[in-house]
């Protein structure tokens, strides 16, 4: 695919590590991987993919499109897939995306995935169970202690 931005829901599991640019970095996972993640039963928040403008050769930008005032408490925590870490990061006003709603804010991730699509997907997925669960398991990450 060329440059621009690619959008829908794909269905896919991803997992990423971060690279030295601080993206990250996303592949398929291999035979013996779980058909569908728990997540699948959501719907994904709205997104498009595109190149990473000025990033290393193969690096995507997906841009979430989330209710305002909730990027604040998504940016707290990165989203966690399959053992990778993926940052989000708070939109800047002067970067706003076409099709950004007045009631929208947006967060976005940069990683290098082969199915950059189905990485964002994966992604939606996760950040409309935060949304939908503010303070669901991941609120409480810092809190928990093995004795």
């Amino acid at each position: 695919p060329g440059p621009g931005p690619r959008t829908g829901p794909a269905c896919a599991m991803a997992v990423a590590a971060p690279s030295a640019s601080g993206g990250a970095v996303a592949a398929v996972p291999g035979p013996g991987a779980p058909a569908a993640a728990p997540e699948d039963d959501i719907e994904p928040v709205p997104f498009e993919v595109a190149d990473e403008v000025g990033g290393e050769s193969g690096q995507s930008r997906a841009t979430f499109f989330v209710p305002k005032g909730s990027t604040a408490k998504l940016v707290e925590q990165p989203l966690q897939k399959g053992g990778a870490v993926f940052p989000l990061q708070r939109g800047k006003e002067g970067e706003a995306p076409k099709g950004l709603a007045a009631d929208q804010e947006f967060v976005y991730a940069v990683f290098i995935s082969p199915r950059p699509e189905r990485t964002a997907d994966a992604l939606a997925r996760r950040i409309a169970r935060r949304l939908a669960d503010p303070n669901g398991a991941g609120a409480a990450a810092g809190e928990c202690v093995v004795c």
